[in-house]
């Protein structure tokens, strides 16, 4: 299956699931809202990624995935496809800096006709152009992937909060379920504050129209 190669007791062991959480077994929809993810991109992640599912699916039959081999799998994979980019920008700057740096490249444009020169010379004043643009410029795709993984992170810590309360600070029950119905309304908050923000005013053709946080 494509995907990247990954030992499961290796990720399991970087990657364990959060302080006070058990493995539990989740259908689709349970590990969508679990990684704050869609659907579609559970599906995406275990047929064409690699996802490791316990039970397959189909005709009816749910698909049965771990949580914590799932979410394991989920940060090894985005911490190979953060190493894949890398690799692959290394090399494109390396030959372009070969290039560049090349003693016989005068002799080769000497060796062009005008309008050879004319489309070299744009073409590198274009990605010149295209670095310095993409530090001010990000694809909509990864700001919503960054904004996904910000809420799993700020849901964990909120969910955990009124426990942790209780135990350090020796909360009463009644002052517990005040720290529980306060918290539970700061995601959906959260969540409206940011899908009102101008990134996500107009999806583009055949996207879904809401942002998947959960």
């Amino acid at each position: 299956m494509p995907g990247f190669e990954f030992d499961l007791d290796d990720l399991l062991a970087r990657y364990p699931l959060p302080d006070g959480m058990d493995d539990t077994l989740v259908n689709r929809e349970q590990l969508a809202n679990a990684l704050v993810k869609s659907a579609n991109t559970i599906d995406d992640y275990h047929r064409n990624k690699g996802m490791p599912v316990r039970e397959q699916g189909g005709n009816g039959k749910p698909y049965v995935f771990s949580l914590a081999e799932c979410w394991a799998w989920y940060h090894g994979w985005k911490e190979a496809e953060a190493a894949k980019s890398a690799e692959a920008d290394a090399a494109a700057n390396q030959l372009r800096l070969a290039l560049l740096n090349d003693a016989s490249r005068d002799d080769e444009t000497a060796r062009m006709s005008p309008r050879e020169q004319r489309e070299f010379y744009q073409a590198e004043e274009a990605y010149m152009t295209s670095a310095n643009g993409r530090r001010d410029h990000v694809k909509r795709d990864d700001v919503i992937e960054t904004i996904e993984d910000l809420f799993t992170l700020v849901r964990e810590r909120v969910q955990a909060m009124p426990d942790a309360m209780e135990r350090e600070c020796g909360l009463t029950k009644q002052q517990v379920e005040w720290v529980v119905a306060f918290t539970d309304q700061f995601i959906p908050d959260l969540r409206d504050h940011v899908a009102q923000s101008s990134i996500f005013a107009e999806e583009p053709k055949g996207q879904p129209g809401a942002l998947p946080l959960h």
